[in-house]
């Protein structure tokens, strides 16, 4: 049965040089030692390997965190966001990381933005078109609170406007 996988020790994929096999039998699939370039040493499958799923221990992806702060990730998730959603609903996109600009606080609530665990809290940033036909385009999108954009999905202006008098009118 071990005879079918092809051997892969002293080949690199990525940062990481296959040492040698790290075979456990019933897993189905090799798996191998490897040692990446940062000298560490990790355990990978091999498909992982020759589909280029796997290219390093994983320090690849620490040393991109510790590079970029945590704001600079959250702006590249929502512009790869709207990006999907602009193809998505054909809707036209010219936007870049720098057209992302996360404020302090939420400019419609004003409520403080931060990223907590769940991606839809009330206080998370997100992304808005404000005239949502538009499009993902520069000077039509800022970043709001969640909890805003949820409020304003779909209502008009007038219907805005509508729903603040009522309230309005029965709180006193």
């Amino acid at each position: 049965m071990r005879n079918k996988f092809a051997d892969l020790v002293g080949h690199r994929f990525g940062k990481l040089l296959v040492l040698r096999d790290g075979w456990f039998p019933g897993c189905g699939e090799a798996k191998w030692i490897c040692r990446c370039d940062c000298g560490n040493q990790t355990e990978v499958k091999g498909s992982f390997l020759r589909r280029g799923k796997v290219k390093s221990c994983g320090c690849w992806l620490r040393e991109f965190a510790r590079v970029h702060d945590e704001s600079t990730l959250q702006r590249r998730r929502m512009l790869a966001g709207a990006k999907y959603h602009a193809k998505k609903r054909g809707m036209a996109f010219d936007l870049e990381i720098a057209d992302i600009v996360i404020p302090e606080t939420c400019p419609v609530l004003g409520i403080p933005l931060f990223r907590s665990g769940d991606a839809r809290a009330p206080n998370t940033p997100s992304l808005d078109r404000i005239l949502n036909d538009v499009g993902y385009i520069r000077g039509n999108v800022a970043v709001i609170s969640w909890r805003a954009n949820q409020l304003k999905r779909d209502a008009s202006p007038a219907e805005v406007a509508a729903l603040a008098a009522w309230i309005a009118s029965v709180v006193k």
